[in-house]
């Protein structure tokens, strides 16, 4: 047998311990090859979108972003789960020592070992990410909708930098992971795993100092979702990021101290600890918890991460929408000595006689600046066709308000409002609703005589803040129709001349795009997140199969005094409970206030919508995950245990 074929059956001896390290590492190559397979598509020449060059450049970069992040965050994952097996097998390691093991060849073996499964991970994660790759680009064309489809293509570069990355990423993490464990001492290698356990400690100041922390931080984010309107940019960063700070210290110490403390005070507790069970539950689980607080604090992090980055993802499209809040497909607004305004009108009627799409053409003159009014007759003139009550100004002093869509910026009934420098203020007399002259802001309607005095001040006074604008909007029942006619008028009316005399939107156009960015942004986070999410279950594997010869050792002497069948399938269902559960708890609690906190920052910028309903089927769907995996890693441990003990 070589040196090699040693190596491999060392591998293969380990395969129940290794396994979890060799799915993680095997779902994070497909995932980065999912990435290269989308970015380098020869459908989309590098392109997430023809119509937007921002775009285009948003989704390469957030791709190439979101691979350098499954890599580096990769890299951390494989040295940590590597590493906790290194020491696992001290003993083992120890034993070989004896028997002539040296420590040139002991790095040697380790090396090889890690070769051997990166090489296994990173060919059956490229073969599976092919093997899936007509379903992940149908899937990936729908969610971008892309308009003709991305075709099945043989990924070479794609395979390549996967393939080369990660055989790099292994080659590095082989040779540092060598270098992990001393093996001058023998006698601590082969005793390693016989050390008793010190009592795990607790403070009582740092077990307080955790609940004080994470209540500060969660005081902030209501502090913040109470007075966030009235914040700046820099205070909302401010804010969020203190709040991060302090959740994160929280964790750390709730599970290194708080959780620790908590369960020697049930110790205490003569009667509850000694009530069945429980005195091998808690006593136990004193130890697991101390032993994994750091394990924890990271699976709670990183899950946290991915419950709301997936969240955030799933409303950006929701909120986007909610800002396409207009009834109108088609919107030409053109300030006054644009010259192209007749032939741009007469182009876009045209197409859509062509498309045989009827329309409705509401036409206006406005006044814009410090505050957007429009003239009585004008609106009067469509405002019952369209299905709302006129408004009778019969003082030019008084006006109608035609409310925002946010209500801090809209006025208050009988309130005055000054048009324009040197002029009298006007009283609002009333505030109407109607969305189709509705905007962010208010709009002010004047009698006629007064909207032309205003006029004509302006182009006496030549003010550049205030100016006269011609609105052309086209109501389209079936709007998303009108994405023909948007694709071939867009280009034709692109503003060449650098001056901003006219401006010219497509809803279906935005739709389109809105759709695109969410779709981005949904498989960006979902991926990501599941990669988080996936290494953060992957930490519980680890610790609990690594301890699992020990566990089966401390349970067959239990057997041996009394401990039945059913009461050891209890005892360990109620360990497992808490160490699977206990960390997915408190990020599902962080995350709960940290939607909080984005509820308001939605509100602030795109106006009323609930994100209750995307958040809550995020996490309802990562709790059935989590509940499916654990019932399977229950049923695979309890299977070993009394494979060992009956």
């Amino acid at each position: 047998m070589t040196f090699r074929q040693f190596a491999f059956n060392n591998v293969a001896r380990n395969k129940r311990v290794y396994l979890g390290h060799f799915l993680s590492s095997t779902f994070a190559v497909i995932i980065f090859f999912t990435f290269g397979l989308i970015a380098y598509h020869p459908a989309l020449k590098g392109n997430i979108t023809e119509l937007s060059q921002t775009m285009n450049s948003f989704g390469k970069g957030s791709f190439q972003v979101s691979q350098y992040i499954i890599y580096i965050f990769s890299i951390f994952f494989i040295l940590y789960s590597v590493s906790s097996f290194l020491k696992k097998r001290k003993r083992e390691f120890g034993i070989m020592m004896i028997l002539g093991l040296s420590p040139r060849q002991f790095n040697k073996l380790v090396f090889y070992e890690n070769i051997i499964i990166g090489t296994m991970a990173t060919i059956i994660g490229i073969g599976m990410g092919l093997v899936f790759s007509k379903l992940i680009l149908l899937v990936s064309a729908s969610i971008l909708t892309v308009e003709k489809g991305l075709p099945f293509y043989f990924p070479s570069k794609a395979i390549a930098i996967t393939g080369i990355g990660f055989t790099v990423l292994f080659l590095i993490i082989s040779f540092f992971t060598s270098k992990m464990i001393r093996v001058t001492k023998l006698v601590e290698l082969i005793k390693s795993e016989e050390k008793p356990k010190s009592t795990p400690k607790a403070s009582i100041f740092l077990s307080a100092l955790a609940m004080l922390l994470i209540g500060a931080g969660y005081a902030v984010v209501f502090y913040f979702t109470m007075f966030a309107k009235e914040m700046s940019t820099q205070a909302v960063f401010t804010y969020i990021g203190m709040t991060v700070l302090l959740v994160c210290a929280g964790t750390y110490f709730f599970f290194t101290q708080l959780s620790v403390y908590t369960l020697k005070a049930v110790k205490g507790n003569e009667r509850l600890f000694f009530k069945k069970t429980n005195i091998l539950s808690v006593s136990e689980l004193v130890y697991r918890i101390k032993d994994n607080a750091v394990t924890f604090f990271l699976v709670s992090v990183l899950s946290a991460v991915a419950f709301t980055a997936i969240g955030t993802s799933s409303a950006v499209g929701d909120v986007l929408i909610n800002q396409l809040d207009t009834p109108y497909a088609i919107e030409y607004e053109s300030y006054l000595g644009n010259t192209h305004e007749q032939g741009h009108i007469a182009v876009i009627e045209n197409e859509l006689k062509k498309q045989e799409l009827p329309y409705t053409l509401v036409s206006y003159v406005g006044l814009t600046g410090n505050v957007q009014t429009i003239k009585a007759s004008d609106y009067n003139k469509y405002a019952k066709q369209l299905g709302y009550k006129t408004v009778d100004i019969e003082n030019p002093s008084e006006t109608v308000a035609i409310k925002g869509s946010t209500a801090e910026n809209n006025p208050n009934k009988g309130s005055k409002l000054t048009l324009h420098e040197g002029m009298e203020k006007v009283r609002i007399k009333q505030i109407v609703t109607n969305k189709y002259f509705g905007d962010f802001f208010p709009i002010y309607i004047l009698a006629d005589e007064n909207f032309t005095a205003l006029a004509e001040q302006i182009k006496k006074d030549g003010n550049g803040s205030l100016r006269i604008k011609n609105y052309y909007d086209f109501l389209v029942k079936d709007w998303k129709d009108t994405w023909s006619v948007a694709k071939k008028v867009a280009p034709e009316m692109k503003n060449r001349t650098g001056q901003q005399d006219y401006y010219v939107t497509f809803l279906s156009l935005q739709w389109n795009m809105i759709q695109q960015l969410n779709g981005i942004f949904s498989i960006l986070t979902v991926l990501v997140g599941i990669v988080f999410f996936v290494f953060a279950s992957s930490f519980l594997y680890f610790r609990l199969f690594t301890d699992l010869e020990k566990d089966q050792e401390k349970y067959r002497m239990l057997t041996k005094i009394g401990l039945g069948r059913k009461e050891l399938s209890k005892v360990v269902t109620r360990e497992m409970s808490v160490l699977f559960f206990l960390p997915f708890v408190i990020a599902m609690i962080h995350s709960s206030v940290a939607y909080l906190a984005l509820q308001v920052l939605v509100e602030r910028t795109a106006g009323s919508v609930t994100l209750a309903d995307n958040f809550a089927v995020v996490l309802g769907s990562f709790f059935l995950f989590h509940l499916i995996y654990f019932f399977i890693m229950r049923k695979s441990y309890l299977t070993q245990l009394n494979k060992e003990i009956y």
